[in-house]
C-alpha cells in the first residue's frame, strides 16, 4: 500500500470541501484543512463508496446480436435484390428456432476443437440457411388472352348482341379497300391479303376495319366501337402494350368516330394517346442517340417492354407518321381546342420518302394531303386576325404570299388528282381560313387590299367546297369521316359570318342573297336524310339524321332573325310578330367559331 505521506500520493479533499466542490488543502490524519479550520467546521475524510459493476443482462446481449443481424440482412438484401421484409421474416423464424437449446446437452469434451468467441458463435448460429431466403415478386395483373383471341371474342360478343346478321369479313375488307382506303391513305391493305391473315398479323387493325366497313348495321358498328375503346384501355393503359397494330387501329377508329362520339366522347384523350404511342415507338422524332448518355441510362433504368427505335423506320411506319400528323391537324382545326401538332424535320423526311417511293396509289394522295394541311397550319399559326391594328400594312403582302403558295400547290398536282374530291375540299378549307382575316379588319379605303374583296373571296371558296361536297354520291356518304363533317361545320361558320356581318363597305342584302344560307342548310339536310335512308344507319339516332335535325333548328332561327331584321327596317308584316314569338324561332344561337366547333361534341347535338 502506498504511503500517504509520500509526495506521490494524491491529496484527497475532505468531506466538507468535496461537498462544496471547493479547493481543499487535504485532510491528513487528525489535522484539519485550511478551509475547515477557517470556517470552524468538523473536518473529516470522505466516506468510501464501493461501486459494484453489474453484468449485462442476457436480453440486452441478444438485442445487440439481433441489431447486428439486421445490418447483415440489409446488406445481403441489397446485393441479392431480395425484399428486406421477406428476408427479415425468415431470419426471425431462424432465430426463434435456434434459440431453443435442449437442457440435457452435454458439455464439450477436452479433445474438441478450440472454443471460439461467444459473439461470433451465436451470430453464425442465428444466420439463416440459403434455402430460407424468398425472392419478393411484385403483384402482377391477371393474364389476358392474346390479341387475336381477344379480338375474336369481342366480335363474337357484338354479334350476339345484335339480332341483324352482319356481312362476312371478306366482304367488309373489300369494302374498306375500295372506297374507304381513300379516306385513310396511310393504311395499305395488299389485294392478296385475306381477312384471316390480316386477323393474325394485325388483330386490332382488323377489328377497326370491320367496324368502319359495317356502316350497314349501325348498332353492330357502335358496339364494335365500345369494344375498341375497352381494348385500348386494357392493352395500352393497363398493360402498356405498344405496337404498330394498336397505332394503326386507333387512327381508323378516330377517322370514323362520328358514330361513337355520343356514347364516349374521348376524342381528346385518344388524340393524346395517339401522340404518346407515336413517341414511345420512336416514330415522332428523327432517330437520335448519344452514346455516352444512353449507355448511362441503360445502366440505371429498369428494363422496358418497348425499346425506342434507333435505326431507320420502314415505309409503313413513315406512312403512319404522316397519318397521325394529318389526323391531329384536322381535328384541332375543326373540333378540338388543343394545340396543333408540330411539323418536325422527321415528318418532312417521311413525306419526301413516301413521295419518292410511291409504292401504292394512295401514297400520292397522302403526301399531297399532308402538304396542303401544312400550308393550312401555317396560315392558322399566323393568327393575324387576333391583333389586326398593328398589322394593317403587311396584311396585303401576307394574303398575296399565301395565295401564291396555294396556287403553287394546286399547279403541282398531277392531272389525275386535280379533281380529287378530298383534295378539293381541303384546298377550299385552307382558302376559307386565309380569308377569315377579313372579319377582323377595319374598313380603310386607303389600303391596297380592300376588305370587300376578301369577303367575296371567302364566299367563293365556300361555294367551291359545297360544289365538291355535293358531287359525292349519296350512296357513298357512309365513307365520309369525322374530318369531312368538321369541314362542313367550318364552311357553315364562314357563310353564317358573311350573312350576319355588317360593314359600311358591304351590301348585306346582296351577300345574303348570294350565300343563301337557308338554302344551303336545307339542301344539306335533305342529302343527309336521303343518305340515311339508303342504308341502315340507326334511323333517327344516326349521326347524319341528328345533324339534319340540328341544322333545321338553326335554319328556323336564322329565318326568324332575317324576319326580325326586316321588321326593324320597315313596317311590320302581317303575322310577323306571332311568328317570332312561337315555334323554332324562339331558339337562340350564336353562329361563331365556338358554336360550330362545339356543336358535334355537345350533348344537345347528339
Amino acid at each position: 500500500m502506498a504511503d500517504p505521506m509520500s509526495p506521490a500520493a494524491p491529496i484527497k479533499a475532505c468531506k466538507n470541501c468535496a461537498r462544496a466542490k471547493s479547493k481543499c488543502s487535504g485532510y491528513i490524519f487528525n489535522t484539519k484543512c485550511e478551509r475547515c479550520l477557517r470556517l470552524k467546521k468538523d473536518c473529516g475524510p470522505q466516506p468510501t463508496i464501493i461501486r459494484r459493476y453489474r453484468p449485462l443482462k442476457t436480453t440486452t446481449r441478444i438485442a445487440q446480436l439481433e441489431s447486428k443481424l439486421d445490418g447483415l440482412v440489409s446488406i445481403l438484401s441489397t446485393e441479392t435484390g431480395q425484399h428486406p421484409h421477406c428476408v427479415g421474416d425468415d431470419l426471425r423464424v431462424a432465430s426463434d428456432t435456434t434459440s431453443e437449446v435442449p437442457s440435457n446437452t452435454s458439455p464439450p469434451s477436452k479433445t474438441s476443437e478450440p472454443l471460439v468467441d461467444l459473439e461470433q458463435d451465436q451470430a453464425s448460429t442465428l444466420l439463416p440457411q440459403p434455402k430460407k431466403f424468398e425472392i419478393f415478386h411484385w403483384p402482377t395483373l391477371p393474364d389476358l388472352e392474346n390479341p387475336v383471341d381477344r379480338v375474336i371474342k369481342m366480335l363474337s360478343v357484338c354479334s350476339s348482341i345484335v339480332s341483324k346478321e352482319h356481312e362476312d369479313p371478306e366482304t367488309l375488307l373489300n369494302r374498306f379497300r375500295d372506297p374507304l382506303t381513300s379516306q385513310v391513305p396511310w393504311i395499305v391493305i395488299p389485294p392478296d391479303l385475306t381477312a384471316s391473315n390480316l386477323l393474325q398479323e394485325k388483330p386490332f387493325l382488323y377489328f377497326n376495319i370491320i367496324m368502319a366497313a359495317s356502316s350497314g348495321n349501325i348498332l353492330y358498328q357502335r358496339h364494335l366501337g365500345q369494344e375498341s375503346i375497352r381494348y385500348i384501355g386494357e392493352r395500352l393503359i393497363q398493360r402498356g402494350e405498344k405496337n404498330l397494330d394498336t397505332l394503326q387501329g386507333m387512327t381508323v377508329l378516330l377517322s370514323w368516330y362520328q358514330d361513337h362520339i355520343y356514347q364516349h366522347s374521348q376524342m381528346n384523350n385518344l388524340l393524346q394517346l395517339l401522340l404518346s404511342l407515336l413517341t414511345d415507338l420512336g416514330l415522332y422524332r428523327a432517330p437520335q442517340r448519344s452514346q455516352k448518355h444512353d449507355a448511362f441510362l441503360d445502366q440505371i433504368r429498369p428494363p422496358r417492354k418497348t425499346v425506342e427505335k434507333h435505326g431507320p423506320i420502314s415505309l409503313e411506319e413513315k406512312r403512319i407518321v404522316l397519318g397521325c400528323y394529318y389526323l391531329w391537324s384536322c381535328f384541332t382545326f375543326s373540333f378540338s381546342k388543343m394545340e396543333p401538332p408540330k411539323y418536325t424535320a422527321n415528318t418532312n423526311e417521311c413525306c419526301n420518302v413516301v413521295a419518292n417511293a410511291a409504292e401504292q396509289p394512295s401514297d400520292r394522295i397522302l403526301v399531297y394531303l399532308v402538304r396542303l394541311q401544312r400550308i393550312a397550319e401555317r396560315i392558322r399559326q399566323n393568327n393575324l386576325h387576333e391583333e389586326p391594328a398593328p398589322l394593317k400594312a403587311p396584311v396585303g403582302i401576307y394574303v398575296k404570299l399565301s395565295r401564291a403558295e396555294l396556287a403553287a400547290f394546286k399547279n403541282s398536282l398531277p392531272d389525275d388528282l386535280r379533281h380529287n374530291t378530298s383534295i378539293l375540299m381541303h384546298y377550299s378549307i385552307a382558302e376559307i381560313q386565309l380569308y377569315d382575316i377579313c372579319f377582323s379588319l377595319p374598313f380603310d379605303p386607303n389600303l391596297p387590299l380592300q376588305r370587300t374583296e376578301l369577303l367575296y373571296a371567302s364566299q367563293a371558296s365556300a361555294a367551291a367546297f359545297l360544289d365538291a361536297f355535293y358531287s359525292i354520291p349519296l350512296e357513298r356518304y357512309f365513307m365520309l369521316t369525322l374530318i369531312n363533317l368538321g369541314q362542313v361545320f367550318q364552311v357553315l361558320t364562314s357563310i353564317s359570318k358573311l350573312c350576319l356581318f355588317e360593314g359600311e363597305d358591304l351590301d348585306l342584302a346582296q351577300m345574303r342573297a348570294l350565300v343563301d344560307l337557308s338554302g344551303v342548310i336545307e339542301r344539306l339536310c335533305q342529302r343527309m336524310e336521303h343518305a340515311t335512308a339508303l342504308y341502315d344507319s340507326g334511323g333517327d339516332t344516326s349521326t347524319w339524321a341528328l345533324c339534319g335535325k340540328k341544322l333545321r333548328q338553326m335554319n328556323s332561327w336564322y329565318e326568324a332573325r332575317l324576319l326580325e331584321d326586316s321588321i326593324s327596317a320597315g313596317p311590320p308584316l302581317p303575322g310577323a310578330l306571332e311568328t317570332l314569338a312561337t315555334g323554332d324561332g324562339a331558339l337562340q344561337f350564336d353562329f361563331d367559331d365556338d358554336f360550330w366547333q362545339g356543336i358535334h361534341n355537345s350533348c344537345d347535338f347528339v
